[in-house]
């Protein structure tokens, strides 16, 4: 061939390629969807905040994969509340006032409750799937939770202690939490026909209660109420009670449900009021074989469950009527059909933060597992 022809030839491909490229329309990035999580990844309640962190990347890698919001992938920005309500406040204020973030979900009551008055005032949804305290229900209609609350968490506690024996004496991390369910327990002992012969309060963290419980024990209860704010410190209680020679009977709260306290030799025996158990159903094996498989058998069912399941009702809403908070909040409020999920088959509240149809479970701990109470 003429190499004349061949030089030509190749600066017509080539200018037709430049005039091609010229005449495309430059493609914009989809804006991604970002939420927050705020919630204790250190510290105490780390038991269960990674458990949350862990399940959020979960989920939202299962909703990226399957093509987003509309094309839009989900983004996550994560921050460490610490399960305290100055620290949760200000990783709210960083996520909203810097990252421009209108979504977040909350991890501790302690967190939430600083948090909640914030984000009503900003417009901002904040969801919390483990914060129990009673006042999160009225807190706002930006406000949302899809657990249960400890109003009814202590009528249980108080049914179950007042099985064992009228004296009735409690234990108390300091905590919104768990300050919270106490205030509520010693309203329901009395009116059960019994009586709170003791109260003790201990700072929260704190691993030295040997003063507390000497005083709890000198007002020869029938049964002690443990109420700590979480895992670690349940702990300490127990082997400090043992220590000091008790062995009567034992009603705790949430904390019995970690695996961890059931290997517990001081914990064999006790009765706890807990989170609601998950029915057995393909998507809880689904969804819990995943999180095995990507991280480890997690040492709390709840937060697993609970957190996939709002992430998965966000996104039946962000599909609905886009990512502008107002819209998310009327359309959670007034979901066309209830939710099926892990928890069950349940709607929030048309008028507060709350779910139907999810109540606290009862069980013992014997033989190194937990057996359901009827």
């Amino acid at each position: 061939m003429n190499t004349k022809y061949v030089v030509g030839a190749l600066l017509i491909a080539g200018v037709v390629a430049v005039v091609s490229i010229l005449h495309q329309t430059p493609t914009t990035p989809v804006a991604p969807i970002k939420i927050g999580l705020i919630g204790p990844l250190s510290g105490d309640g780390a038991a269960w905040g990674v458990i949350e962190k862990n399940v959020m990347e979960l989920a939202v890698d299962e909703v990226n994969t399957a093509g987003g919001i509309n094309g839009r992938r989900i983004e996550v920005a994560y921050e460490d509340g610490r399960c305290e309500g100055t620290t949760g406040l200000s990783a709210a204020k960083k996520l909203v006032e810097v990252d421009g973030i209108k979504i977040l979900f909350v991890s501790c009551s302690q967190e939430m409750q600083s948090i909640a008055p914030y984000a009503q005032a900003h417009k901002v949804i904040a969801w919390t799937s483990y914060a129990s305290a009673s006042t999160i229900t009225h807190a706002g209609d930006y406000i949302f939770r899809n657990s249960y609350s400890n109003i009814d968490m202590a009528q249980a506690m108080a049914t179950q202690a007042l099985k064992k024996g009228k004296r009735v004496a409690i234990i108390t991390e300091h905590s919104a939490f768990a300050s919270d369910l106490e205030h509520f327990f010693v309203q329901d002992v009395p009116a059960g026909g019994g009586a709170v012969v003791a109260q003790e309060i201990f700072e929260q963290g704190t691993r030295d209660m040997r003063t507390q419980i000497t005083k709890l024990l000198a007002s020869k209860p029938d049964v002690v109420v443990l109420n700590p704010n979480g895992r670690d410190t349940g702990l300490a209680i127990l082997k400090q009670l043992s220590d000091q020679g008790y062995q009567g009977p034992l009603v705790g709260n949430f904390f019995g449900g970690s695996r961890d306290v059931q290997l517990s030799t001081q914990a064999q025996g006790m009765v706890y009021v807990s989170d609601p158990v998950f029915v057995e159903s393909p998507l809880k094996q689904k969804v819990f074989a995943a999180y095995i498989h990507r991280y480890e058998q997690p040492d709390m069912e709840w937060p697993v469950g609970s957190r996939y399941d709002a992430i998965y009702i966000l996104k039946d809403a962000l599909l609905a009527v886009g990512d502008d908070p107002t819209k998310l909040k009327d359309y959670l409020h007034h979901m066309p059909k209830a939710f099926t999920g892990i928890l069950g088959t349940y709607r929030f509240d048309a008028n507060d933060a709350d779910i139907t149809n999810v109540q606290p479970s009862i069980a013992k701990i014997q033989n190194f597992i937990s057996v359901p109470v009827k």
